[in-house]
């Protein structure tokens, strides 16, 4: 038995015996398809990630290509002062405000899991957390708990939500270790229960930045690094030639040629063994990057970079089999060092099939939109694919992943990572001007305000978009509860609105 082969069968031990996956929001029902309730009859979906590449300018026209496409041309925004009601002045009241707590000088947290890489041999590994570990800079605001409070929504986010008819909208900037939120409408069609700041959102490819920092960490403890192969890693496993010497950051960068799913259909058979949710997701990842790896790329391992889902089931297959646990625990302490307590996996969570709790996923209609009952069947992607598109989170929590990238970008110190690995998570595979940075983001430098780092995503009933403007030191958020074109253009033109630009072509809502 090789050393990869003996982690893996204890791995699958572990994440038996350990990983603790909310699997659904609540038990499955043996009647789950076909579900109806007085207004609303719930059918079975193939659901798959879809991301933009690149802000867009809102309009008429057909956008069959958006979601998987890079835009070489950049977006360029004028400044709108009458259609922002003042982001920046209202900072410290207005709207709401709320002020990230001071962190103490020091917070030391061991996270310790048992890798085990040798025949018969643990090597014990964990991550440590200096909040100062850079002496003589000012204290960072990562990490700690955000907590914020909205004034009643605006007349004109009100106007989106209504122009795009989705039910919830929710938007947010993060500046100055401030978070400013609105929201409004509803957690469910047909159902009077207000959305509320601390809601908890679905992120779709939101997840991937999450991810590729985790994947950073654990560059940093050793256990591999950017230009670490899939020879390196997969030493048992039969490789497609060209796929021999496909990296780790090529992985992370979206450019290591695995095919992109636009729908289930691309996974073929495999969509069959991730529905069944009876069956470890671990194992389920392991199979699948063995046997994606053993075919042909779609194009030439670094030379050209499309967005894959896929490409991130297999980066959290290697953090598996190199650490022993799941990438669902390893993504659980992540959360846990940097406060965020209002994330998790899959569909946002419910207390019953019936409750409003948090923001239900909804299907775009002709008619309008259509709730989709918020467990695993229903609402949401297998967990197989989670490492790509399975992560919620409240605003609050999603703002302390953001104030983490723009800590690192601007130098200030952050509970984990060095400059140097923040500066490869910023930055886009060589050759590819504009594209995915190794760390999950799109990049632009040509931005009228400076270099962004933009991501979006949508697991096809829900949206959400997160926007860093590093150079400026602030970002934004949007969420809605409703996917396809609807739900991506109530959300991109919050995000602008918030951010104080037009909207081109249409300023008008």
């Amino acid at each position: 038995m090789s050393a990869l082969e003996y982690s893996h069968s204890t791995l699958e031990t572990n994440s038996r015996r350990c990983a603790k996956l909310q699997r659904h929001a609540y038990p499955q029902t043996s009647d789950a398809p076909g579900q109806t309730d007085e207004k609303h009859s719930y059918q079975s979906h193939h659901i798959v990630a879809q991301v933009d590449s690149f802000p867009k300018a809102l309009a008429d026209s057909d956008r069959t290509d958006e979601k998987f496409v890079v835009h070489s041309d950049p977006i360029i925004l004028e400044p709108d002062e009458k259609q922002n009601s003042g982001v920046a002045p209202q900072r410290a009241g207005g709207r709401g405000t709320s002020k990230m707590g001071s962190l103490k000088a020091k917070v030391l947290l061991a996270v310790v899991s048992l890798i085990l890489i040798g025949v018969a041999m643990g090597v014990a590994m964990g991550i440590t957390v200096d909040r100062n570990h850079e002496s003589g800079k000012e204290p960072s605001t990562t990490g700690s708990s955000i907590t914020h409070s909205t004034s009643p929504a605006s007349a004109k986010l009100s106007a989106i939500r209504e122009k795009y008819d989705v039910p919830g909208l929710a938007v947010g900037h993060l500046a100055g270790g401030e978070l400013i939120s609105e929201v409004v409408g509803v957690r469910k069609q047909d159902n009077p229960t207000l959305l509320q700041s601390n809601d908890v959102f679905h992120l779709g490819g939101c997840t991937f930045p999450l991810t590729a920092t985790l994947v950073a960490v654990y560059i940093e403890e050793g256990l591999f690094n950017w230009n670490t192969t899939m020879t390196e890693v997969f030493t048992s496993s039969k490789l497609h030639e060209k796929h021999r010497q496909t990296t780790i950051g090529m992985l992370c960068s979206n450019t290591a040629g695995i095919f992109t799913t636009d729908s289930a259909n691309a996974f073929g058979s495999w969509w069959t063994e991730f529905r069944n949710e009876s069956t470890n997701p671990v194992d389920l990842r392991w199979r699948f990057a063995q046997e994606t790896l053993a075919k042909a790329p779609v194009t030439d391992p670094g030379f050209a970079w499309n967005l894959s889902v896929p490409g991130y089931m297999i980066l959290a297959s290697i953090l598996e089999a190199k650490t022993g646990r799941s990438w669902e625990s390893l993504m659980q302490d992540f959360f846990t060092l940097l406060d965020m307590d209002g994330c998790g996996f899959g569909v946002q969570p419910e207390s019953s099939r019936s409750a409003v709790d948090n923001p239900w996923p909804h299907e775009a209609s002709a008619s309008g939109p259509v709730p989709q009952l918020p467990d695993a069947v229903h609402g949401d992607n297998p967990s197989a694919l989670w490492p790509a598109v399975g992560v919620h989170c409240s605003m609050s929590s999603y703002a302390s992943f953001l104030q983490l990238h723009l800590d690192g970008y601007n130098g200030r110190p952050t509970p984990f990572l060095k400059k140097e690995s923040f500066q490869m998570l910023h930055t886009p595979w060589p050759g590819l001007a504009q594209g995915y940075t190794y760390g999950g983001w799109t990049y632009d430098p040509t931005f009228a305000n400076g270099t962004e780092y933009y991501v979006s995503g949508t697991n096809t009933f829900n949206y959400a978009r997160g926007w860093l403007l590093v150079e400026r030191d602030e970002a934004f958020m949007s969420m809605t509860n409703e996917g396809g074109e609807d739900g991506s253009d109530a959300s991109l033109a919050a995000l602008y609105y918030f951010a104080g630009y037009n909207v081109a072509p249409s300023n008008t809502y």
